[in-house]
């Protein structure tokens, strides 16, 4: 489900029938899995499949991916992340690719916090920040091609009413999506805005916690809360103290069951060549 000539990918353009063509390349009907289209596109940056790690990269199904101009191998893959939400960050010898929402690998406690190698007792344990509302998007709409309107351009939307936010924001994705799956991505994009608000760090961790890489989610301790925090930073200095830094993390941010709201215009009509 790959094409370089035309650069398009795409799938089940014309329920009727089994395959079809684009230009002079020929696609099958069957989708596209994510792991292969991720693949894909790190071989065209001259990664080899030893280079990058997709064991904690969930398989979804793309239906269909489309590359209209020549660019960045990593516009491409941050067009995937936001619909298939995940990180990439490096991890020994190699890319590693991890699905958000995952759990947590470790936990660390309040007298963890704060390693350093002197005597100062002032430093903050846990440095928390906030965005302010007004400044989160109340509403993300999500354009995409919609696969039951003869891919044609399709738009769904979520929002937050209970909020003095008046801002907007829109993503534009050239993949192929129904309309209920692109409702789920709206839901989750915008979810995702408001539980990130909260940033945590930079903390530091003893040398014990060697082992945190971004992308790992990290339970920590303080003041008798637990956080439950995806690692954004895991920086080790000469003497052995990790500083960290994280946002919150909820494996039911990423899950959605929003449902679309169908357009009242078709989209243009495509004729399958035999």
């Amino acid at each position: 489900v790959y094409s370089t000539n035309p650069v398009y990918v795409i799938s089940n353009t014309w329920d009727g029938y089994g395959s079809f063509y684009i230009g002079h390349e020929f696609i099958p009907s069957a989708a596209a899995k994510l792991r292969d289209v991720v693949t894909s596109e790190c071989s065209l940056a001259g990664l080899q499949s030893g280079d990058i790690d997709l064991t904690a990269l969930t398989n979804s199904d793309v239906r269909g991916y489309r590359i209209a101009n020549a660019g960045q191998i990593r516009s491409s893959l941050e067009m995937l992340q936001a619909a298939f939400p995940f990180d990439v960050a490096p991890s020994g010898y190699k890319l590693k690719f991890v699905s958000r929402g995952g759990s947590s690998v470790t936990t660390t406690h309040e007298t963890d916090l704060g390693a350093n190698d002197s005597a100062d007792s002032s430093q903050v344990l846990l440095p928390v920040s906030r965005e302010m509302d007004t400044q989160i998007p109340y509403k993300v709409s999500v354009k995409y091609i919609d696969q039951s309107r003869e891919y044609d351009i399709g738009e769904q939307y979520a929002s937050r009413p209970d909020t003095a936010s008046s801002n907007e924001r829109t993503v534009e994705l050239s993949i192929v999506l129904t309309g209920d799956e692109a409702a789920q991505v709206a839901d989750i994009l915008n979810a995702k805005d408001w539980l990130e608000r909260t940033a945590y760090g930079p903390f530091n961790l003893p040398p014990t916690f060697r082992n945190i890489e971004p992308t790992d989610v990290v339970t920590v301790e303080h003041r008798g809360q637990s956080h439950q925090l995806r690692i954004t930073r895991a920086e080790t200095l000469p003497d052995g103290i990790i500083i960290c830094s994280g946002v919150p993390s909820s494996a039911q941010t990423y899950t959605s069951t929003a449902t679309a709201q169908n357009p009242l215009v078709i989209g243009q009509s495509l004729v399958p060549l035999k």
